[in-house]
């Protein structure tokens, strides 16, 4: 004969449960080390500092000084339940934001406005897609690569990705358009084909944030919070860093809804000297004298440059 079985869930858990440990580091009290005391839960923390991480013992950086208001999340069996404490940092430590990227990426510290990028619209290869793990030609989109201007009237070129330093603050600038992988249409109301993918009505994604995650060992990663997002959207919002410099962001992703594929999409800060208000520029002077002056060459996709005797 057949017993029906009967299931049932855990007690949801209380906020108590959800309890963690504050300790700075003895070496540098802008370093904050976090451990929640129910190690048995799933952890989802947010620092207050534009960062969100997940694990049982984890560690916040915390460069500037202010008033912060940690919590975490903890997911059971039985549900979810939240706590939060505060924390004082007293002084700044910029040695924590010291790494170049940082520089490069909001203009720095002095930069209170951040510093805006812009597709680089008229440069080859600007937007594209690759195999996924990368091909032959390395990070490059052997798939399909924009001719300059190839995605004029799309809502690609016209947004605006503007980072700031204090506070790990993101601003995306839409326009009031975006441009969508077809398979993300339902994800946006209102949106329609055009050439092939989808364009949507979305406005402006203001106060967000970004997250640096530097491996000095290979491919640093950006990530976006909210909403927001960085050039054609695939459904993610996390971009590995294949370059990056004062003139020029490059940057690939993946496909949410294929992994066999890997989008890439090169960004130059806006004002510059080419692209949809952005551009490259060497700083180098004609006539060039390749002995006394070599001049700096960007790769890409594998590519290299050196500079030879004359």
């Amino acid at each position: 004969s057949c017993k029906e079985e009967e299931f049932e869930l855990d007690s949801a858990p209380a906020s108590s449960d959800a309890a963690f440990i504050i300790t700075p580091s003895d070496t540098n009290s802008n370093v904050i080390h976090l451990e929640i005391i129910n190690k048995s839960s799933i952890a989802i923390w947010d620092f207050d500092n534009g960062v969100s991480m997940q694990g049982s013992n984890v560690t916040a950086l915390y460069p500037f000084k202010g008033d912060y208001d940690i919590s975490v999340t903890i997911f059971t069996q039985g549900g979810s339940a939240s706590s939060s404490q505060n924390i004082t940092i007293e002084n700044e430590d910029l040695r924590l934001v010291s790494d170049p990227i940082y520089g490069y990426l909001t203009g720095g510290i002095d930069s209170l406005n951040g510093k805006t990028w812009v597709i680089d619209s008229t440069m080859d290869a600007h937007f594209g897609v690759g195999p996924n793990p990368i091909g032959a030609q390395g990070n490059f989109p052997q798939h399909y690569a924009a001719a300059p201007n190839d995605k004029v009237g799309v809502g690609l070129y016209n947004d605006r990705f503007t980072f700031k330093l204090r506070g790990f603050g993101f601003d995306m600038i839409t326009k009031g358009e975006v441009y969508l992988d077809d398979k993300e249409k339902g994800t946006f109301p209102g949106s329609f084909d055009i050439d092939g993918d989808f364009q949507a009505p979305f406005p402006d994604q203001l106060d967000e944030n970004f997250t640096l995650i530097i491996n000095p060992d290979g491919f640093s990663t950006l990530s976006v919070s909210g909403n927001s997002f960085i050039g054609f959207y695939t459904g993610v919002r996390t971009y590995k860093i294949i370059s990056i410099s004062d003139d020029e962001l490059f940057l690939s992703y993946e496909d949410f809804n294929d992994p066999e594929l890997l989008w890439y999409v090169r960004l130059v800060p806006l004002g510059g000297a080419s692209g949809s208000g952005g551009g490259n520029t060497s700083g180098a002077s004609l006539p060039i004298d390749f002995e006394s002056n070599p001049p700096t060459f960007a790769t890409f996709g594998g590519s290299t440059a050196d500079v030879v005797d004359n």
